[in-house]
This record gives structure tokens, sequence and C-alpha cells, in this order.
């Protein structure tokens, strides 16, 4: 951000853990406020979201900004770490991407990202480490909830037919149990959903949710075979007698019947994963190319990147591009080029270079400090009075609560430490490798590769440029189509080829020789 430049601001502000309150926010308000006073920033608007988490888009101060970035009012979104935007990489990346169509930029003010081509590329390393080490955290918590669920016990929201014993285990409730019977019954004879939710809505019962039963309800409880007792938790499968309410003969009936009445294109929707969404462009006519699919004579489904241009006017003629074909040739291309030694060992350094010029506090870690050492001291205050002598039901019952109190605390602490985790060399060591010694085989993995490194791709008929993170920047704004182009010339000008074999574009010959242009910047 340069100082001298005068550009309007809004500040995002969010908090979601049901322990933190408006210091939280306070603290998040204080310190970008300070800094658009430092940087010669004119606040203009303020947007809050209370106990919202940035694990999920679906916060409607979060949706206001960006519904009004569209109106051209202000020209960068002050947070106060990158985790208060989002903390999904998914849509971090579709966000920022919409935010710079509108002229808009995000600008961490505690976390010291310049605007630098190094700082661009740190800023999309931290998200990676972010996630790597949140799913590490969940997989430690799975753990306990993993051994809950082989005792049988409740791990979530207890399904409609069930209720909770008193050894907190699921049992089939003696009233609605013989509902979800009906259900089965009414459904293998050939009832229709809508007329099965109807007849479920006349007694008077609700879903889990407290909401009225739809067809979409009704199929929930169909394809659930907990209801025969036997069910997965995770990888874990779970058999259990005691929870069975139908049978296994009338389970199979009633899942035939649900199978035959999906639609084929139904069956391939959820799977269609385009890894190069967003970031792939026709090199022709500079449009994005989406991700379509379709059907062969034999009823196989094709997968393919298709250029927006040859539905408009201008007709482009880019052929169409397998999917799978130009998604491992981007893939191949970041192996060779990024995660090689020497480039590795330069990232390295930078994050530890930059790291330690960061402020690791958050106002959120810093609240639960102070609630967790009042609990302890109320805890040492209880101990002393038993230590004289002073021992009642009252006490022993207090007690017992504020050790549960420092539990939940401590567990709080350490999830909200992980939202921003200190990376130690070793650990940010562990992850580079992970991505160079991994052979990319699950679309999970290529995303994340293609998410972390990967700003866009040019694809004409018989080459691509990949431009990889950071692309050059103006003014800290992500660079214009315009940028892009004068990138796409200096390439082509003054680079050497790099040849892969490939067919990305679909060419009759599998030996076509396709030249890949690639641009990699640091400082």
């Amino acid at each position: 951000m340069q100082k001298n430049q005068l550009q309007r601001c809004v500040i995002y502000a969010r908090f979601s853990c049901h322990n933190q309150s408006e210091q939280s926010i306070e603290g998040q308000v204080r310190d970008c406020t300070a800094y658009a006073e430092q940087h010669n920033l004119v606040i203009v608007d303020t947007y809050i979201d209370r106990a919202l988490t940035a694990t999920s888009d679906r916060r409607p101060e979060f949706q206001r900004m960006i519904k009004d970035s569209e109106k051209k009012l202000f020209d960068c979104i002050l947070v106060w770490k990158l985790d208060r935007f989002a903390r999904n990489r998914y849509d971090s990346s579709m966000y920022k991407h919409r935010l710079s169509k509108n002229g808009v930029n995000v600008v961490s003010v505690m976390e010291n990202i310049a605007d630098t081509p190094e700082g661009v590329l740190m800023e999309s390393i931290l998200e990676g480490f972010a996630e790597y080490y949140s799913r590490d955290l969940s997989q430690k918590v799975s753990r306990g909830m993993r051994e809950t669920a082989l005792k049988h016990k409740i791990t979530g929201i207890i399904p409609f037919g069930y209720k909770k014993s008193e050894e907190g285990t699921y049992v089939p409730d003696e009233t609605t149990a013989p509902v979800v019977r009906r259900i089965f019954e009414m459904y293998v004879d050939g009832e229709l959903g809508k007329d099965i939710a109807a007849w479920i809505n006349s007694l008077g019962y609700k879903t889990t949710a407290g909401k009225k039963f739809t067809q979409q309800s009704v199929i929930k409880i169909i394809q659930r075979s907990r209801y025969t007792g036997r069910y997965n938790y995770g990888d874990l499968e779970i058999i259990d007698e005691n929870q069975r309410i139908v049978s296994d003969d009338i389970f199979n009936r009633a899942q035939k019947r649900r199978i035959a009445n999906k639609h084929l294109a139904g069956q391939y929707k959820a799977n269609d994963c385009y890894l190069l969404s967003t970031k792939l462009y026709c090199g022709i006519c500079r449009r994005p190319m989406h991700g379509e699919s379709g059907y062969g004579k034999n009823g196989a489904v094709y997968h393919y990147y298709k250029c927006s241009g040859r539905r408009l006017k201008v007709k482009c003629q880019k052929q169409t591009v397998r999917k799978d074909d130009i998604e491992q040739l981007v893939i191949d291309n970041i192996v060779h080029n990024v995660l090689r030694g020497d480039v590795v060992q330069l990232i390295l350094d930078t994050i530890m270079r930059i790291q330690s010029q960061r402020k690791t506090e958050s106002p959120e870690v810093a609240l639960i400090k102070s609630q967790l050492a009042g609990t302890e001291k109320r805890m040492d205050n209880i101990m002393r009075a038993i230590e004289a002598g002073i021992l009642t039901d009252t006490t022993q019952k207090r007690l017992k609560e504020l050790e549960e109190t420092k539990a939940r605390l401590e567990y709080e602490l350490e999830l909200e430490k992980s939202k921003a985790p200190a990376i130690s060399y070793e650990y940010a060591k562990a992850f580079l490798t992970s991505l160079s010694a991994s052979d990319f085989n699950t679309p999970e993995r290529k995303k994340l590769l293609i998410e972390t490194f990967v700003q866009r791709v040019y694809l004409w008929d018989d080459r691509m440029i990949i431009i990889y993170k950071p692309a050059p920047s103006i003014a800290g704004q992500s660079p214009t189509d315009e940028v892009f182009d004068d990138i796409i010339k200096a390439i082509s000008d003054n680079c050497s080829d790099i040849a892969y074999t490939g067919t990305p574009s679909g060419a009759r010959t599998p030996d076509t020789l396709i030249k890949s242009q690639v641009l990699y910047q640091l400082s």
C-alpha cells in the first residue's frame, strides 16, 4: 500500500467463537483504523459479522460488502488477518477474483505482507499452511469423536426416529420409530415422496431441524442405512442391532426404487471437478474457458474446457480441450518449475523472513487467555478453601464447573491459535516436501497445488503460458487483463520455451509437441 496515495477503504471484522465478544471486534477495528491513518486511507464503511465462522461464505455483512464492491464505492478492504476474510481456500480465491474485477483488493493489516511479488506468493503459501494445519488439527480432534462412535454413543444430531438413552447412545424412539417404518413401507409400495411428506406433516411431526417434511427429507430417510443398525462414521463401519428400526429386506427394496428413479445426469453432477476453473483463459480471445460435459454415443460422459468466446459474437475458433489432459499438463509444469530444490529453498527463506515480522497474538487469543487466567484463579481460591477445611456440596459442584470451563477454554485457545499458526522452518519444509513427494493422484492434491502456485493459464491450440503467483501488481491491486496481456507479450518475446509432450487441444496426433512458456517471479 502506498502511503501517499489517497484511497477509499472499508473495514471487515468478524468473530466466530461463542466465547468471544465485542472486545474482539473492537480490537480488530482499532488496528484497522490505525493502519488506515498510517497509510493515508479514508474509511467509508465498516462491515461486521458476529459469531459467524469464516469456513462458510454465508455471512450477511460479508455478502453485502461483496455486492457493494460492484458500486465502485471503495478501493480496498482492510482485515485484521487473512483468516478474518476466509479460511476456505476456494472461497478466498473466488471472492478475491471477484473483488479484483471490481477494482478492490484485500489488505491484511497485521501480517505485514508487502505489495511485492514475494508478498503475493507469501499470502498464497500462508493460505495453504492454514488449510494444512487446520486439517491436521481436525484429525487430532476427530480421534476422540471416533472413540465415542465406537462406543455407539451420540456424536452429532440425533436422526428422526431415535432418542438419547441414559448411557448416551442412540436408541429407537417409541413414538417416531414406527413412523420411520411406515415411511419405508409406503415408499416400497410405490407412494410418491411428496405424498409421504404430506402424510408425516399431517401427523404434526417435524424434521430434526424443526421444519416441515419435504420430498427431499423423505429421500434422506430412505437412504440412511443407520435404520438397519449399520452405518459409517468417517471410514469406520459401525454395527449396532440395538439401533435397528427396519429390516434389511425392506431397506434394500427401497434403495432399488430410489436408484431407479435417479436420472443418469445426476449420477455425474457431483463428481465434476474442474481444477482450472477461474484460472484457464483462451490465448486467442483472452476470455475465460469454462468446464463443460457431454455424452458420447455409448452414453459415456466427457469433460472438457470450452472458450466462452465461442458463444459470443466474436465466435472464437479456439478448440475445446479435454479436462484431464490440460490439468495434468499444468500439474507436470508446476512440478518441473516450482517444486525443485532451489525454488523450494527460496520459498522457505522468504517465509521465515516475513514471518519474523508478523505479530501473532490476536485479540481473540488475548481474550481467551484472560478468561482462562480468571478461571484458574477462581479454582485456586476454591482449592485454598478446601485445604482450610471448607468442603461442601456447593464448593465441590463449583470446582467441577470451573474444571469444565477450563477444559473448554483450553480447547478454544488451541483452536484460535490454529487460525494463524506460527510456522516453524521444519513444519514449512515438511509441507513443501510433502507437495514435492506427492504423485498428485487425487483431485484434492491437484487442487492444492494449482491454487497455491498458479495465477492464470493461457491456452492456444498449440501452446500455453502459465503465469505463476505472484503476478506483478500495481499499487497493491490484483493485475488487470491489460497487465496480463503485457506479461504474455513479454514472455513470448523474451522467455525460452519449455517443451512437454501431450495433446491438450484434443489433437489427433498423441505425440504432438506442446510448447509451454512460463513466468515465475519471486523478487
